[in-house]
């Protein structure tokens, strides 16, 4: 990100393959556009022959619009194939703060993202079609979005579910949240919101998340419980059994059904 090879911190991205033995260095990835405080490789991704990287700094008009760069492998070179910006950009949006892709969905953080109130937040949702091009699909926005939320500031994706953290003040000050929605085509379709019962101002709950499976685990890197600032990981069962007559029945869950485990000659 502070690589200076188009002009100072313009940004690098370095590729590597495993070659079964060891990683072994591939390629250095600049985009064509890039220019000197773009912070190229603020956030990166790729999934099968497709890497997509942030420019959260990239100016488009306005300052710190930032900007995604996509790269297709043709079997010899990584070809840069397009650059995104949000359609609705404005000056310090930092959009590319955070990249993920999979399958043919790409989502994007813009964790200044002005809405409602300022610095907000959002995600945006990108589709790729048979030309290979990533077209906007949807935009994602908290339900209770506040001043200073940053929400985006990290994200995640798996299957039709996607994972967003938040500096959310529910529990104070920059105590954070994670979001996570299942989208059907361009829908949302559920919305869950989790908050830890212990998380306190300043926790920073969400700064990092991941998703796979069933489960969910966020990172809360300023958590105070084994000193201060040391930071904690929680894990969670995203997804899960909403039929109340079944053993393993949970509240507060994306439904699925499959993990239902029903009781057998009237016991438990």
């Amino acid at each position: 990100v502070y690589d200076d090879d188009y002009g100072e911190n313009s940004g690098s991205v370095y590729v590597y393959f495993f070659n079964g033995t060891d990683w072994i260095f591939e390629d250095k990835i600049n985009s064509i556009y890039q220019e000197a405080e773009d912070h190229f490789g603020k956030s990166s991704s790729i999934y099968n022959n497709i890497i997509a990287v942030g420019s959260y700094a990239d100016d488009n008009g306005e300052e710190n619009v930032g900007s995604v760069s996509v790269f297709i492998f043709d079997g010899n070179n990584w070809i840069e194939t397009q650059k995104i910006f949000s359609s609705d950009a404005t000056s310090n949006d930092y959009f590319g703060n955070e990249v993920d892709i999979l399958y043919n969905r790409l989502i994007v953080g813009s964790y200044y993202a002005d809405n409602i109130y300022d610095n907000s937040g959002s995600v945006y949702v990108y589709k790729l079609t048979d030309e290979n091009i990533f077209e906007f699909d949807i935009k994602i926005n908290a339900f209770d979005e506040y001043l200073n939320d940053n929400f985006g500031q990290s994200i995640a994706i798996y299957e039709n579910f996607i994972a967003v953290g938040s500096l959310n003040d529910d529990n104070g000050t920059n105590s954070g949240a994670v979001y996570v929605y299942e989208l059907i085509d361009n829908e949302i379709v559920y919305e869950l919101k989790f908050i830890p019962e212990d998380s306190g101002e300043y926790d920073e709950f969400g700064s990092s998340v991941s998703i796979f499976n069933n489960q969910l685990i966020a990172g809360s890197q300023l958590d105070d419980d084994m000193g201060y600032d040391a930071g904690s990981a929680y894990i969670y069962q995203y997804r899960g059994c909403v039929e109340e007559s079944a053993c393993n029945f949970e509240e507060n869950v994306i439904p699925f059904n499959v993990s239902c485990v029903y009781p057998e000659n009237g016991l438990d």
